[in-house]
């Protein structure tokens, strides 16, 4: 901007969902009617449930960028709204393109931004419909997508370089758990564990299978004749 004014015509808007009460704050510098918005999230939100289905309701005008990206984040810090899974929000706003490429101050302005709580903080997709929405966009950009040998192999080779992912294999604590999934996905927990015939009826059709199929092969002498093959071989092999 070069210090000079940039007289404008802007506003700071809200746009609502009309099906789920969400909302979303930005800035329009021409004030453009159909204009809803461009967050990541609410993008897809807007493809998702249609435009017909929101709202646009105007804050505050403003005359100028400085006063616009000043207002913008003064909205969205009044309704806390990217921290609140009611708004579709998930930065402080105040930006103008990409005016931090090539910023004076970019790397003071970064270590500002790393202090800041990531606004996803101790969230997932039960708690705030964000992470839902975000999930949802990731899913359906990979949908169909054939990864080739050679990114795979690219995605390997970083994976085995991450000095965090190295620490990790390396521990006590992911050894075990290694252990335990393995022996769960080899022998599984016991079906009838903690079952009796009186609260599973598996376990008394299974009881009474069992009783037949023995009462069949005592009488066929087939569990004698087995027991004393049995031992006869072990005779056998003691000498």
């Amino acid at each position: 901007m070069n210090g000079e004014v940039q007289n404008i015509n802007g506003v700071i808007y809200c746009t609502t969902n009309l099906i789920n009460g969400m909302k979303y704050i930005g800035y329009d510098s021409h004030n453009n009617l159909e204009y809803l918005g461009s967050g990541k999230i609410f993008k897809y939100a807007l493809e998702k449930y249609g435009k017909k289905k929101f709202k646009k309701q105007i804050l505050q005008n403003c005359s100028s960028v400085e006063q616009l990206l000043e207002a913008e984040i003064y909205w969205i810090n009044y309704f806390n709204a990217q921290y609140s899974n009611l708004f579709y929000n998930i930065t402080l706003g105040g930006v103008w393109g990409d005016t931090f490429t090539n910023h004076p101050n970019k790397e003071n302005i970064r270590k500002k931004l790393s202090g800041r709580i990531p606004w996803n903080k101790n969230k997932t997709k039960e708690t705030d419909i964000r992470l839902k929405l975000a999930g949802e966009k990731l899913s359906k950009q990979r949908s169909g997508r054939t990864l080739t040998i050679e990114h795979r192999k690219n995605i390997g080779i970083g994976i085995n370089n991450s000095e965090k992912f190295q620490k990790a294999v390396h521990s006590k604590e992911f050894a075990n758990k290694c252990s335990t999934n393995t022996q769960n996905r080899i022998y599984g927990p016991a079906w009838n564990k903690n079952l009796t015939t009186e609260t599973d009826v598996r376990v008394k059709n299974y009881g009474e299978t069992i009783s037949k199929k023995k009462k069949v092969q005592y009488a066929s002498g087939e569990i004698v004749s087995n027991f004393i093959n049995y031992h006869k071989k072990n005779i056998h092999n003691a000498k």
